[in-house]
C-alpha cells in the first residue's frame, strides 16, 4: 500500500513538473499580428506588382517596453538563398509610458516592383523590435509572402 502511494505521488510530481515549464513558456509580454501580407506580380504603381506587409505589435505592460520598431528589407532570391536587395526602411513608434498598460502599434511597408520583378522572386523581411529606452529587449524576424 505504501509503495502504491509513493508511486502515485511520484507520478503526480512528474506530471506537475512537466506542466510548469509549458505554462511558463506560454507567457510572453510581446505579441505581433500580421494584418496584411500581399505579394503580387501585377498592378502596382509601375505595372510590375508590389509587396505589402503590415504588422501590429502589442506589449501587455509587463516588459518595460517604451518604444516599438520595425526595420524592413526587400529581399530577392538568388541561387536558392534570400539576399537583401533594398532597405533598410526604419519605422519607430513614439515613446510610450512604462505604466503597466497594454499598448499596440501598427507598421506598414509597401514596395513597388520595377523591371527587376521579372528576374527574381521577392519578399519583404521585417525585423520587429521592442525597446526599453535605448536597450533592445526583444526582436523577431518575420517574412512576407514571396512572388
Amino acid at each position: 500500500m505504501r509503495r502504491r502511494l509513493i508511486l502515485l505521488a511520484a507520478t503526480a510530481a512528474i506530471a506537475l513538473a512537466a506542466l510548469l515549464p509549458g505554462a511558463a513558456a506560454a507567457y510572453n509580454p510581446f505579441e505581433y499580428t500580421v494584418l496584411k501580407n500581399v505579394c503580387h506580380t501585377y498592378g502596382g504603381a509601375y505595372g510590375w506588382g508590389y509587396a505589402l506587409y503590415k504588422v501590429r505589435l502589442t506589449e501587455y505592460g509587463k516588459s518595460g517596453t517604451t518604444q516599438f520598431g520595425t526595420v524592413t528589407y526587400l529581399q530577392r532570391k538568388v541561387g536558392g538563398a534570400w539576399q537583401n536587395a533594398q532597405g533598410p526602411w526604419n519605422n519607430y513608434s513614439t515613446t510610450i509610458p512604462n505604466d503597466a498598460q497594454t499598448y499596440t502599434w501598427a507598421s506598414k511597408q509597401r514596395y513597388e516592383f520595377g523591371e527587376e520583378a521579372a528576374e527574381y522572386y521577392h519578399r519583404l523581411a521585417t525585423h520587429i523590435e521592442f525597446w526599453h529606452y535605448n536597450t533592445l529587449i526583444s526582436t523577431k524576424w518575420v517574412y512576407g509572402r514571396s512572388c
